[in-house]
């Protein structure tokens, strides 16, 4: 009873409040980490034999189901996620078996008005997300309005779509990849499975579909929604259809350029500038709040993945230190972009790189960098499956196991959890708690970037709000630091080298600081320099100040009231919440 009560304190407080849905603002989304989820293959419902098989190659359902998944959310909140993004939960084709298997991904939907069946009923919903929000999370939907899918590209028979009337189609045409009016006006899919597009342009179907989305949301709590498609349909579709749901919305822009991928951001500066560039009218506001930052996950194959894929023929980090200024000058809000390093679309990472130290380091710098980072399932399970369907395995085989990337990815959400939620605090005690700060132009001057460590920042978004810097970086090492913390990541792999990387650190000589993961202590040289060295692998390694861990929950300390939100407590997690100051948490809620 004191595990729910407290859950849902930090709930309402987190979030403002809402008595309904959450409807988390993009700042509110910022602050957490996601856990993707394919319905399907996530978990089964408690009542099925929990050792049945799924045989990916199959490509047809395994049973997984919303009643499955509410069952193992305390297997997400004990990671220290905050949030979860779930497979399209809509009515789907269900007739005989096609080319490419079942619909048991969810995206090939026919009718946004119904939900689908295979996964349970509104009931069982409704409770996934109530428990979702009785964790003190947020819970993200899958949603596909740009196509409806068809055995034919001659279809007749539109009763079983959401649209029952052809006229609210475009007629069929194959798209012409690179012509964006060919993405946005014929079919994706093929001629085995067909997906139908949706006349976006149609003003009785905008209506349609911003009525719908309203109701949707409103009816199931829903705090965000993942745009399947995005770049599919003009840009000035999007702040319509948002605003209607009036809730977070990410979508997905298959771009590896920042340049192109991000005239799907939405610009409060220039709202329209890009609209004629993503098939708007020219004078329209485009884009949504975010989008999945496939430009940074290119980048990040490059430098910790596939050898080979760089310019030169080896893996470099520079490659990823370019990346991320031109993300910057790209974007109008890098921080609220998707990052991940898997999701259904793209090879599993360890099909990329079969060194694990690969899949650690890449992890770290997810998690350290500028963006709202999302973990798809299977992930910390070590998953190796290549492109689809081979990527969508079940994971109840797996026993959901305590795995060293379970860890990880437990003390990355741990670090970030503790840092928003306590910046303020420690950056208001720095003198007292004996740390000395170099002045910050000499720290950054060779990124020509400025960090002020401001006492006056949100109790809860100084931390996100802190641009991360790249301080350091080689082919071989990097350095990236955000709110006093270190992260230094490298892509040599798993056997030892005789190397050492010098470190670059916002503080003076002779401060203590600690590896969160080894617990390591290492000490901050002259001119503010650590000397980080592989004598044992490239294995990555997070600083923070060593006056810092008392309170935190790493290195053999208690998390005490200053760690609230999935932070480990004697070996244990207790409802993703662990040891909470209710008295900090009316403070969060009154300064919101």
């Amino acid at each position: 009873m004191l595990c729910s009560s407290v859950a849902s304190f930090l709930a309402f407080a987190l979030v403002g409040g809402a008595s309904h849905a959450f409807a988390a603002t993009a700042e509110q989304w910022k602050e957490r980490t996601i856990y993707q989820i394919i319905t399907d293959r996530f978990a089964l419902p408690t009542s099925i034999d929990q050792s049945t098989s799924c045989n990916v190659t199959d490509q047809t359902f395994c049973g997984g189901t919303w009643s499955g998944i509410t069952a193992m959310l305390d297997y997400i909140t004990s990671m220290g996620f905050t949030a979860i993004w779930i497979s399209p939960v809509h009515k789907n084709y269900d007739g005989p078996r096609t080319a490419y298997g079942d619909a048991y991904h969810g995206y090939w939907v026919t009718d946004i008005g119904a939900l689908n069946d295979r996964f349970g009923t509104a009931d069982d919903l409704k409770t996934l997300v109530a428990e979702v929000h009785r964790r003190g999370m947020l819970i993200m939907v899958d949603i596909v309005v740009n196509h409806v899918a068809s055995v034919t590209t001659t279809p007749t028979d539109y009763s079983q779509y959401y649209f029952k009337d052809a006229s609210k189609y475009h007629p069929y045409c194959p798209i012409q990849y690179g012509d964006g009016h060919s993405e946005q006006q014929c079919w994706m899919g093929d001629t085995k499975v067909a997906l139908m597009d949706v006349n976006t342009e149609n003003p009785d179907v905008v209506s349609s579909y911003n009525s719908w989305i309203k109701d949707f949301v409103h009816e199931y709590s829903i705090d965000g929604l993942r745009l399947d498609a995005a770049k599919h349909i003009r840009g000035d579709f999007w702040p319509g259809f948002c605003q209607s749901g009036g809730v977070f919305c990410m979508g997905e822009v298959y771009e590896f350029e920042a340049a192109s991928a991000a005239r799907w951001q939405y610009n409060p500066v220039q709202p329209s500038a890009v609209s004629s560039a993503t098939g708007g009218s020219g004078s329209d506001p485009v884009g949504m709040d975010s989008i999945l930052n496939f430009p940074l996950y290119n980048a990040l194959v490059q430098a910790f993945g596939i050898t080979g894929q760089s310019t030169d023929g080896t893996l470099d980090l520079t490659v990823l230190e370019r990346k991320v200024n031109d993300m910057n000058g790209a974007f109008a809000d890098v921080g609220v972009l998707g990052i991940f390093l898997e999701n259904h679309d793209v090879p599993r990472w360890s099909n990329i790189s079969v060194d694990p130290q690969s899949l650690y380091n890449a992890l770290t710098f997810l998690w350290m960098t500028d963006g709202i980072p999302i973990a798809y399932y299977g992930i910390e399970q070590g998953f190796h499956g290549g492109p689809d369907p081979s990527n969508r395995e079940a994971l109840w085989p797996s026993s959901y196991a305590n795995t060293t990337t379970v860890q990880i990815l437990t003390k990355l959400n741990q670090l970030r959890n503790w840092m928003i939620i306590t910046a303020k605090q420690r950056l208001s005690k720095r003198v007292e708690e004996g740390i000395a700060w170099q002045d910050n132009e000499k720290v950054y001057k060779t990124h020509h970037q400025e960090t002020t460590f401001s006492k006056d920042a949100d109790v809860r978004s100084s931390y996100i709000s802190t641009p991360p810097v790249i301080v350091g970086a080689t082919k071989e090492a990097m350095a990236i630091t955000r709110g006093g913390v270190i992260g230094v990541v490298t892509n040599i792999g798993s056997p030892p080298q005789n190397i050492s990387f010098p470190v670059l650190t916002p503080y003076e000589r002779s401060v203590a600081t600690t590896d969160i993961f080894s617990c390591v202590q290492y000490a901050v040289g002259s001119d503010g320099i650590v000397s980080v060295e592989y004598s044992k692998g490239g294995r990555p390694i997070i600083l923070v100040p060593s006056v810092w861990l008392p309170g935190s929950g790493f290195c053999g300390f208690k998390a005490d009231s200053n760690a609230l939100i999935g932070v480990e407590t004697d070996g244990a997690y207790k409802c993703g919440v662990s040891v909470v100051n209710l008295g900090l948490l009316v403070l969060l809620m009154l300064v919101m």
